[in-house]
Order: C-alpha cells, then sequence, then structure tokens
C-alpha cells in the first residue's frame, strides 16, 4: 500500500465496502496509504506479501486462511500475482470464493511466466479494469466471458478539480519542483520503472535539447521501484547534460496541483490496463500523450 493504481483501487474499494456496511481488510506490507486505508473504516494487517519464494507464498496462505477462519471472512480478492497464489491456496483451505483484478498487461515470456500469470483467473471471477483488458484475459487463457467482469477503474472528481486547487497550492508546487516563470513542465507520474518508459522520455527530452528547445522542464513524479534502472536513467540524463531540464521528486502528495501546474501530461508506458494518469490528467483539462499501448490502441 505504497503508491499506484492497483493499491489506490484497493483503497477505493476498502472506502466503497465499508460505506455499503461491510468490514474490509486488508493484508499488505503496509506503506504509505495505510493510514487512508484506516481512516476509511478498514482494517490492516502486516504480511510478507511482497515475497515469491513458494515456501513464503505456502507460510502467507496459512495465515489467511486463520485469518478467514478468525474473522469470517466471506470473500478472498488478490491485487497482485504473487499474493494471489497465497490466496488461492487459502481460499482452497477454507472454502471461502477467489476473485482478483487483472490490473495490466503482465509480460508473459515462457510457459512458466504464463503459469504464474494464469492464477489471476482461476477464481470464480476475474475483475478486468477495461474492455481491452477483458480481451486480453479471453484470448490469452481462453476465460469464459461470464466469468470476466470489467469495471473500469474511477477518478475522484472532487480531488481532481480544477477550480478546487487554488493559486497558494499552485505556487507551492512550483516552488518544491523548481519551475521558473514561463517554463513548459512535461509530467510523467507514475513508478520509475523500465515498463513507465521514462527512459524514452530522456532520450526525447535529449533530442529536443540537441535542436536548441530550451525553456522545459520534465517531471517524473513516482517512488523508485527499480533501483538498477534508475540509475541507468540518471546516467543517461549525465550524458545528455540534462540535469537542469529533468526533475524526480518522488510521489508528491498534492498530484491535482501537479496535473494544473503541467503543459502536457505523458502516459507512454509499455504496457497498461487502464491508466488513471491520463484520466486524471484530462479530469484536470491538462492535454494528455499515450502511448500505442492496451486501450491506447
Amino acid at each position: 500500500m505504497q503508491a499506484g493504481g492497483a493499491e489506490l483501487g484497493c483503497l477505493q474499494i476498502a472506502e466503497a465496502l465499508v460505506t455499503a456496511g461491510h468490514r474490509a481488510l486488508v493484508a499488505s506490507e503496509g506503506g504509505r496509504m495505510v493510514p487512508a486505508l484506516e481512516a476509511a473504516g478498514a482494517q490492516h494487517i502486516v504480511l510478507p506479501l511482497a515475497t515469491k519464494s513458494p515456501a513464503g507464498l505456502w507460510r502467507n496462505s496459512r495465515a489467511l486462511a486463520s485469518i478467514v477462519r478468525r474473522e469470517g471472512v466471506c470473500l478472498l480478492h488478490a491485487r497482485s500475482r504473487a499474493p494471489a497464489w497465497s490466496v488461492l491456496w487459502a481460499a482452497r483451505a477454507t472454502g471461502i470464493p477467489f476473485m482478483a483484478t487483472y490490473h495490466s498487461e503482465y509480460a508473459e515470456r515462457g510457459r512458466l511466466k504464463r503459469l504464474y500469470n494464469g492464477v489471476m483467473v482461476r477464481g470464480e471471477k476475474v475483475i478486468a479494469v477495461s474492455d481491452h483488458m477483458a480481451g486480453l484475459i479471453a484470448r490469452r487463457y481462453g476465460t469464459d466471458p461470464s466469468r470476466i467482469a470489467v469495471i473500469h477503474r474511477a477518478v475522484d472528481l472532487a480531488r481532481f478539480d480544477p477550480a478546487a486547487v487554488g493559486p497558494e497550492r499552485l505556487a507551492d508546487m512550483r516552488r518544491l519542483l523548481g519551475i521558473g516563470a514561463g517554463q513548459a513542465v512535461v509530467l510523467l507520474a507514475g513508478r520509475i520503472t523500465r515498463r513507465k518508459a521514462q527512459a524514452h522520455v530522456i532520450e526525447a527530452a535529449g533530442l529536443l535539447k540537441g535542436q536548441g528547445v530550451d525553456g522545459f522542464a520534465c517531471v517524473f513524479a513516482g517512488e523508485i521501484e527499480k533501483p538498477d534502472y534508475m540509475a541507468e536513467i540518471e546516467a543517461r540524463v549525465r550524458e545528455l547534460g540534462l540535469g537542469a531540464r529533468v526533475r524526480f521528486p518522488g510521489n508528491l502528495a498534492d498530484m491535482p496541483a501537479a496535473y494544473l501546474l503541467a503543459d502536457v501530461s505523458l502516459n507512454v508506458s509499455e504496457a497498461e490496463g487502464l491508466p488513471r494518469v491520463a484520466l486524471e490528467s484530462q479530469a484536470m483539462g491538462v492535454p494528455v500523450i499515450v502511448s500505442d499501448t492496451g486501450p491506447g490502441r
């Protein structure tokens, strides 16, 4: 529950369940979104769910089965592949229905990776975050369409409202990012990971610099998921002399202000299910450039 579309979706569903009068229990390794989860009335349980070792997955399944029996859980919902294996085994041990949300186009290179990914469609239902993802699930796994439920990702239009962002918040964001007057802002929001394609934007910025284009700043807002990839990007920034044109502020608490400050928002990922970045950008009235992947096709 650190950051990301899947994590935000988890928070939103937990809020909806509590509002509807149900209990919502969320197991994760923790993260900065846990206080919001608990403030919404959900209960958070810390488990080492990032592990991919067979022994670790089995231990997590036993812990989840114990929670199911102790708390009277009636439905298990997985949102990531490694935890989904633990959830599947816990569901089988307790006889509780299992389902998963299929968020993105997981890479499949070989039969082993296909088996690993396929856990997401082995429950009673699988939620697809877009029509594109529903089609991909059916093609890849032969899943009966009656077992696929399309639930599009949502945007909080009360939070992502241009009229709600006052000049003070905009000025604070400008200072935080070090954006000068008249400087154009190109925003790419998302984890610093190869799939989000920040490296492509760095190359594009290098081309602009080579053509004499000045007066712009590329802002990459998101946590570092792959340190080795981040090191590659930093090295390339130095090679291209882009230090003055690139910002890596980490996670930004006030994303509405960041979008409003931007002149253009990018979603150029190599694969996506339904990118919230594109939805949030449009809600804030920011032009969006998307890559030809997933729903962008």
